[in-house]
């Protein structure tokens, strides 16, 4: 198989794996049940990034990485893309960079907003400190995967596949 496919297809099996990472870090994960029974305005737990996206948002998530991993594997595998599939596939990794961007950026204020809530729950003396939240390393793995099926479309538009 041609490296800039494997790039892809790489990339791909990266960013699936990032979407199963938890949104959020937080050594207060076990009392979130608790405070949410107290006050619903509190997550009961914190969702994956994939748990974290709207529906539409994951139909094109897997339509894109679906279309990354289809125009990667066509034939002839031992060639570069042809430029209309790496063309596809830099699009679709494109536009998957800059989903993955916005669900970082989301991600983040949704670690801020929790962060906040805790540290009232714990002047209120709900819980015993407030706790730091962040985002999870998930959002870099799927940024980086993102990224890397799109160069794999750069590099074999690069090395000149058929225009067929």
């Amino acid at each position: 198989m041609h490296s800039s496919r494997v790039v892809s297809i790489v990339g791909v099996i990266a960013a699936v794996i990032g979407l199963l990472f938890t949104g959020a870090n937080t050594d207060a994960t076990e009392l979130l049940p608790t405070l949410n029974a107290a006050d619903p305005a509190f997550p009961a737990e914190i969702s994956t990034i994939w748990g974290g996206f709207d529906l539409w948002q994951q139909i094109v998530v897997v339509l894109l990485l679906l279309a990354v991993l289809v125009l990667a594997i066509r034939p002839d595998r031992a060639k570069p893309m042809d430029k209309n599939s790496a063309r596809g596939v830099g699009v679709a990794g494109a536009l998957l960079v800059l989903i993955s961007v916005l669900a970082w950026i989301e991600g983040s204020d949704r670690a801020d907003t929790l962060a906040a809530g805790l540290a009232q729950a714990a002047g209120a003396g709900l819980i015993p400190t407030a706790f730091d939240v962040t985002p999870s390393s998930g959002f870099f793995v799927l940024i980086l995967g993102s990224v890397a099926a799109t160069v794999g479309g750069l590099f074999s538009l690069m090395q000149g596949g058929d225009s067929s």
